[in-house]
């Protein structure tokens, strides 16, 4: 009789009933069923150990997994390291006519801008009655600042372009005591700050010039770095909480906001940022001011806020809502200020 499938000698004999050297019936027969009954009892031992160590075959646990509701924060993390996140609801709006305000928002000064990001701003606007307009500059079809001023009524500049002229910073000068308003928003640089849709290819750690002359007319100004807190934070360290410093028609209805690796602001500041913030220029830590009022003009630390990503965080839209306000609530006499002696056809972008 051949051999069995299990192999070429007798220990690897087919299971059988014969008595030939091919089965199990003795000799090497019964040498094969030893081996294979101790092969049988070892398997057994295994599945039997495992088992009881709470692991069935195939991996799954014997025992029960908690339900959703058995598990808590505390299972995952301490109690000290839970966030306090802010809702995100609310709607921007705006309480102030701004029916027959123009708005200038200038690119040629500004870090490029690219329209898209400031849709939820430029549409609260319109829908109050202003007129939104992009100022594109001289080389780009538009004409100089000064002419553009002197058919605005307000004036908003978003990071850092262009140096500004001295003619120029003399037309914004006029244009502000004159009534005109203007509002000054900064970011330390692209890899900081969440708008990255604002800021096209510009990155810089310190924002003290071009925009310092600008605003410093006004006693105004902006520090370098950038402004984080690892104690009490909103998304991250550098989700800052911030509050107001008293009343201002910039800050009501606005309990707390969320600012995003702001830059300090100085000046006479309306929102500070609540105390453990540190700058990073010099680790310290402190409350500093991210919004800052001086007569006709403000300055803003942190361009985030204009984006969809934080707008809705904490009282932020009332906040921006307030600036929108803030824009259109100015009367600028005369209605031409600064005037420049030049006349241009249109010295505004599309």
């Amino acid at each position: 009789m051949s051999s069995g499938p299990l192999g070429d000698d007798g220990d690897g004999a087919a299971l059988g009933d014969g008595g030939s050297s091919g089965s199990l019936g003795s000799g090497g027969g019964r040498t094969a069923l030893v081996d294979v009954l101790k092969r049988v009892g070892v398997f057994a031992l295994v599945v039997l150990v495992v088992v009881a160590g709470g692991t069935a075959v195939g991996g799954a646990p014997v025992s029960s997994a908690p339900t959703v509701s058995d598990v808590t924060v505390e299972s995952f993390s301490g109690s000290e390291s839970v966030v306090d996140v802010p809702p995100q609801e609310g709607e921007l709006s705006m309480s102030a006519d701004g029916d027959g305000k123009v708005i200038v928002i200038d690119t040629v000064h500004s870090g490029s801008v690219q329209r898209a990001a400031l849709t939820p701003m430029v549409n609260t606007l319109t829908e109050s009655g202003a007129e939104v307009r992009y100022r594109l500059g001289s080389r780009s079809g538009g004409g100089s600042l000064n002419e553009s001023l002197a058919a605005a009524d307000a004036y908003v500049v978003i990071g850092e372009g262009d140096p500004y002229t001295a003619d120029e910073l003399r037309g914004l000068d006029n244009f502000t005591r004159s009534g005109g308003r203007v509002l000054v928003v900064n970011e330390p640089s692209t890899g900081l700050g969440a708008l990255s849709l604002l800021f096209g290819g510009v990155s810089r750690d310190t924002v003290t010039s071009p925009l310092s002359p600008a605003v410093s007319q006004a006693g105004l100004g902006f520090g370098s770095g950038y402004l984080y807190n690892v104690e009490n934070y909103d998304l991250n360290y550098r989700s800052v909480y911030a509050t107001p410093t008293g009343e201002s028609p910039l800050t009501e209805g606005v309990d707390r906001a969320v600012v995003h690796a702001s830059l300090p602001v100085t000046g006479d500041a309306v929102l500070t940022t609540t105390d453990g913030t540190t700058l990073s220029e010099t680790r310290r830590s402190g409350a500093y001011g991210v919004v800052a009022r001086s007569g006709n003009t403000t300055v803003v630390g942190d361009s985030s806020l204009f984006d969809q990503e934080f707008l809705y965080r904490a009282d932020n839209e009332k906040l921006v809502g307030n600036l929108l306000d803030y824009l259109v609530s100015g009367e600028k006499r005369p209605a031409d200020a600064p005037g420049t002696g030049s006349e241009s056809e249109s010295p505004f972008g599309a």
